[in-house]
């Protein structure tokens, strides 16, 4: 059984402070899922750049498939100790998850990671390791389908110390206010958000600390296909819809002749959707029974493309784009494609459409839409995605 990780994770800034001293990185390879919180030593520029070389050093090195020991090694043996304090410069937690359920916790100096399972806290083993004179905790474990691991920077459990809470929101009460608001079917994003709303509410709106929550659900790894287009011969019309249909994700599809091909095979109606957005000038959305989303093809793969172009450039739209109402058929993919897909393959049809002559000359617009998918696919890869494209 393979496994994919829905991540996410949020900051706030010290008050007053421009700049975040903690830094996530995540990066998703085709055999795991890393991820580092780095914690600078103080707060603001200093602090930011120290855990921004840390967590890119660490999450860098892991991909490039380095050990663990051999990644903390460098970074320990490259970043020096603070001669007033005799404090690292910045402390850290990378969590490495494989895809067969396989993760490694490495801690240092950071609040002990929270690892739930049905809503109760799971204990894995804990050893503590000496690496350049830095005592580091190593955790092995194997991850379930549902399991939610939660990283938090120091500035979490100090949230409310001397004014709400005498001291502070200890561990504890973290992980009480995660069993009892979790539901079954929270997202990553849910939690996240969940969280870091009630550090803000704890320090009052002027967060005393920079405070990070990072959030990892591990849930069963599913493909999901994308059908764009009809296939080159009418004879593969078949076979594509039933390669469509095997998904045990979502299945997706693009372009009213491709709608009309696969409602053929199911023996369903197609039906437009009623709500229409006037916010929106593209195509509305339609629906078959079986398919979790339908829509015209190529302005809407145009406007998909420009909405992942905004999420790559800027955390704070890929925020703002998963949390918002989908009012079309772009909004709704990009949404479903970000939140609800671990791998993704494209099927691209190479049939000439006849509705494009009018307007173009057909193998210009052929590439043109075969050239909207691959950049779709780079996107969807550099924001963590699995994707790959398939011609037909």
């Amino acid at each position: 059984m393979k496994v994919a990780v829905d991540a996410y994770y949020q900051s706030l800034n010290k008050h007053n402070e421009e700049l975040c001293g903690d830094r996530v990185s995540v990066i998703h390879t085709s055999h795991s899922f890393i991820c580092v919180l780095a914690d600078g030593l103080g707060s603001g520029v200093k602090a930011n750049i120290l855990a921004t070389l840390t967590s890119t050093i660490l999450a860098e090195m892991l991909k490039n498939g380095i050990e663990l020991h051999e990644a903390v090694y460098t970074l320990t043996s490259t970043l020096p100790t603070c001669k007033e304090r005799q404090v690292a410069y910045s402390t850290f937690s990378t969590l490495q998850v494989f895809n067969n359920g396989e993760a490694v916790l490495i801690e240092f100096d950071n609040p002990k990671a929270i690892i739930l399972r049905n809503g109760i806290e799971v204990e894995v083993a804990r050893h503590t390791i000496r690496i350049q004179n830095r005592m580091v905790v190593e955790s092995r474990f194997k991850c379930k389908p549902q399991d939610v691991i939660v990283l938090v920077s120091d500035g979490v459990l100090h949230a409310g110390l001397g004014t709400i809470l005498n001291f502070g929101w200890k561990r504890k009460d973290v992980i009480q206010h995660l069993r009892s608001t979790m539901r079954k079917n929270d997202k990553a994003r849910d939690i996240g958000e969940n969280l870091i709303i009630v550090v803000n509410d704890l320090y009052q709106n002027t967060p005393m600390d920079d405070s990070t929550v990072v959030v990892a659900r591990i849930a069963d790894r599913t493909k999901t296909f994308v059908m764009v287009g009809p296939p080159k011969e009418t004879s593969d019309d078949d076979q594509t819809v039933m390669q469509l249909l095997s998904a045990d994700g979502k299945k997706i599809v693009c372009g009213g002749t491709t709608a009309q091909i696969v409602a053929r095979f199911l023996k369903e109606d197609i039906r437009i959707d009623e709500n229409i957005s006037l916010n929106s000038d593209l195509p509305p959305m339609a629906m078959i029974k079986g398919i979790d989303l339908v829509t015209e093809g190529v302005l809407t793969l145009g406007r998909v493309v420009d909405l992942l172009v905004d999420c790559v450039s800027s955390k704070q739209q890929l925020d703002h784009l998963c949390s918002i109402e989908a009012k079309d058929g772009a909004v709704k993919m990009v949404q479903m494609l970000l939140s609800e897909c671990s791998e993704i393959v494209f099927l691209a049809g190479l049939a000439d459409n006849p509705a494009h002559s009018q307007v173009a000359y057909s193998p210009l617009s052929l590439r043109f839409k075969v050239r909207l998918i691959e950049r779709i696919a780079e996107h969807l890869r550099s924001l963590g995605k699995i994707v790959s494209v398939v011609q037909c």
